[in-house]
């Protein structure tokens, strides 16, 4: 199995969701797309909204670096027992949040956001067991 679904394989698919996950965030903050249809339908206003949003950009952020850097695209000096670390500890808040999006009062994050995050949660542990070799 894991020569088929390879670290670069979950790599590429968790930036594509994140990616797409950006551009979703955006649409909310813009107004696009309601706050209604974000964070499971439970945002009480549009300050709450803004900060909600903001911490789930910035975070997203860093965790399309650490995919970056654990896939090879971006060339840091990062401790790979570390990257693991994380990579084990995103596994078990993208299996977290897959049980809080089933419980979602917004239909479109139920039915869309639950298999995301279910996908994000194999990639993240694909990539949490992949072995980095040494660099020398």
């Amino acid at each position: 199995m894991k020569e088929r679904f390879t670290a670069a394989h979950a790599g590429k698919l968790v930036l594509i969701i994140l990616l797409g996950s950006l551009v979703y965030h955006f649409l909310v903050i813009s107004g696009v797309v309601g706050y209604a249809a974000a964070w499971g339908g439970r945002l009480k206003s549009h300050e709450e909204m803004l900060w909600f949003e903001s911490v789930s950009i910035a975070v997203t952020l860093l965790v399309i670096a650490a995919t970056a850097i654990r896939i090879g695209l971006l060339r840091v000096t990062f401790p790979p027992a570390l990257l693991s670390a994380l990579f084990y500890f995103l596994t078990l808040l993208f299996t977290l949040n897959t049980l809080g999006n089933l419980a979602a009062i917004d239909n479109l994050e139920k039915y869309i956001a639950t298999p995301l995050t279910a996908i994000l949660a194999v990639c993240c542990l694909r990539l949490a067991v992949e072995k980095i070799p040494p660099t020398s």
